[in-house]
């Protein structure tokens, strides 16, 4: 699993950014609409299919039904006396709202009974059809006649030679219509491969449904017709997609949350944290006093990646300890390295807010800096404040000053104000430094409540015998402000940006020499 994480993490950091994560939504989201689309044009073919056939035997059992119809009229008409026979089948073929008597009779009977079946050419009546394909018919009738005798019966009268009836469009239209529901559909009406009807212009891959007693129909559905079954299951997207931006997101922070676990770790392995140095100045005496020690974490794939991100990590994964360690060993090697630079400078360095429940680790930091005593004067170590102090970190906090302290180190609250328990810490434990917070200076010497505050906290820090230092000061605005307030010490990009070891101290003698 470990193996398979670090793959995705050396290949797939691409994505762990909100903006990335928009995209790959955005994707799958296209890729599932596109899906449905196919999807549910495939199912409304599918099921138009079925719908068309079950409407197809209805059509020709109505079919069916008219031709008995209209076969039940015609046998009660008697043959012996052809003139009258013809006029009553005229009359019936017409009253039965099939083609006009002129199409079927006229043609063909009154021309059969006048001759009394003599000098007719049989093969020519057998093999022509009987009505004329006209505006308002649609059957061809194609009797196989085999002798003269059978031609008397021509309309049905004896079994086996019983031609399809000639029907008129409109007929055989509103039967199809009463079967189907046409809306939204195109459709065309064939006989013997003869359009005789659309309603519609047909695209290519049109299906042909046929029945070998009725015409064939070819039926299309426009795209009314798929739009309307989009539309009808739109409900059913919208849920999947939602659904499917919950799972996406939560499998991707998930995964980055262990990739990023994971990078974390291999950066401590391969030592890529580094310690930067922001210079603290008293701007009364235009010197720098101090430093802060920041961590820094660049990654060849990611970039310079905030300590927001990396510290929390550091802390779940339990190498808060051993980063802090390797930071407390940077900052005395330094101050070994420079010992004249730090005669009357020091390095801050942050305590974690876990590691005052691990007394492992704080015995561990004890004896180096036991190991180190004659460089602790120079080391002071900040506790944050939005710290909650329950009773162990307190007796812990209490057991890390009383080791440190004869050795010459010192102890700052970091971030005041922010907090909940900074006046607990003042209350309980002795304190060198008061570090304020950058967000009570953005509006100082604008805002009375601002100034004011800062008022307070400067006389806590006096009637507590703290140093104050100003943290965040990016602007002159702020600095005039906080000379006025009596706030001498600050530290902010106003005056020095984070920078590797070498270069922070190279602009300390340059721009604030001794």
């Amino acid at each position: 699993m470990i193996k398979i994480n670090q793959w995705f993490t050396r290949n797939y950091q691409y994505y762990f950014d909100r903006t990335h994560i928009a995209k790959f939504i955005a994707l799958c989201g296209f890729i599932t609409v596109l899906l449905y689309v196919c999807l549910v044009s495939l199912h409304s073919r599918w099921s138009l299919d079925e719908k068309i056939h079950h409407a197809l035997d209805n059509f020709n059992q109505l079919l069916h039904q008219e031709r008995i119809a209209v076969k039940t009229q015609l046998l009660g008409i008697s043959p012996l006396d052809c003139p009258t026979y013809a006029q009553q089948a005229r009359q019936a073929v017409y009253n039965s709202n099939y083609i006009d008597a002129i199409g079927l009779v006229n043609r063909y009977m009154v021309l059969t009974c006048s001759s009394y079946l003599e000098n007719v050419n049989i093969d020519l009546v057998a093999h022509y059809p009987i009505g004329e394909i006209k505006e308002d018919s649609i059957y061809q009738v194609v009797p196989q006649y085999t002798d003269k005798t059978s031609m008397l019966f021509f309309t049905g009268l004896e079994k086996g030679y019983w031609a399809s009836m000639i029907m008129p469009l409109r007929h055989v239209r509103g039967i199809f219509e009463k079967v189907f529901d046409t809306e939204n559909i195109a459709y065309r009406i064939l006989v013997n491969q003869d359009v005789i009807d659309h309603n519609g212009k047909l695209t290519d891959g049109r299906i042909v449904v046929s029945d070998a007693d009725g015409p064939q129909i070819e039926i299309e559905p426009n795209a009314q017709y798929y739009l309307g079954k989009l539309v009808e299951c739109l409900p059913y997207l919208i849920i999947v997609l939602l659904i499917q931006a919950v799972v996406i997101i939560y499998i991707m922070y998930r995964t980055k949350s262990q990739s990023l676990n994971i990078l974390v770790a291999q950066a401590y392995q391969k030592r890529e944290f580094n310690v930067y140095l922001q210079a603290i100045v008293n701007n009364h005496q235009s010197s720098v006093i101090g430093y802060e020690a920041l961590l820094r974490w660049y990654n060849p794939a990611q970039g310079v990646v905030s300590p927001l991100v990396f510290i929390p990590v550091l802390e779940n994964i339990q190498l808060i300890d051993k980063v802090t360690y390797q930071v407390f060993e940077d900052a005395l090697a330094l101050i070994k390295k420079h010992s004249q630079h730090f005669a009357d400078k020091y390095i801050s360095v942050n305590l974690s807010r876990v590691l005052l429940d691990d007394c492992d680790a704080l015995s561990r930091i004890i004896t180096l800096l036991n190991d180190h005593n004659a460089l602790c004067s120079s080391i002071v170590i900040e506790i944050t404040e939005n710290l909650e102090l329950d009773e162990k970190k307190s007796n812990n906090l209490s057991y890390l000053m009383s080791s440190l302290r004869p050795i010459g180190v010192r102890f700052s609250i970091d971030d005041f104000g922010t907090g909940y328990s900074g006046l607990s810490l003042i209350k309980d434990h002795r304190f060198d430094y008061l570090k304020i917070d950058k967000v009570f200076i953005n509006q100082v010497g604008q805002n009375g409540s601002s100034d004011l505050i800062l008022n307070h906290v400067m006389q806590i820090a006096k009637d507590f015998s703290m140093g104050t230092i100003v943290e965040g000061v990016e602007t002159t605005r702020q600095v005039t402000a906080l000379e006025t307030l009596g706030f001498d010490v600050l530290q902010g990009f106003y005056f020095h940006k984070p920078d590797v070891s070498s270069q922070a101290i190279e602009y300390s003698d340059n721009i604030f020499p001794s």
